[in-house]
């Protein structure tokens, strides 16, 4: 069903997300000139992909240890007394928050992009 996860990661379109964060920070470290912004342009969307990443491997390596067949069978009473269950549970609330929390990134970054544009302020070309 999961394959090699590409579908459990097609759900979530993530990568869009971190590429907002990363052309946010690198227009504004082109335009201040900082080397700060620049590391941030590299250093956040590459945090936020790995944290996300690691609870859709977590999920994906507990489901194929299990056996994806072997859980299908199982009633949700069965399911929830198996050790994995809980494991399961914080996996899966750890991508929902991370993915939240890019999405609140994601619009207030935009949000600023939006005011910088129409405040006419420096914009770098390329």
């Amino acid at each position: 069903m999961f394959g090699d996860g590409n579908v459990l990661r097609a759900l979530f379109p993530m990568h869009i997300l971190f590429q907002i964060i990363m052309g946010y920070f690198y227009g504004k470290a082109c335009v201040n000139k900082s080397i700060k912004d620049h590391v941030l342009a590299v250093v956040m969307p590459i945090l936020s992909h790995a944290l996300f990443d690691t609870f859709l491997i977590s999920i994906k390596i507990v489901i194929e240890n299990q056996g994806i067949e072997e859980m299908r069978k199982l009633t949700t009473e069965e399911l929830m007394t198996k050790p994995y269950f809980k494991e399961l549970i914080v996996m899966f609330c750890g991508a929902i928050i991370v993915t939240i929390v890019s999405f609140v990134l994601m619009i207030v970054l935009l949000r600023k992009i939006s005011v910088w544009s129409k405040k006419g302020e420096k914009q770098e070309t390329i």
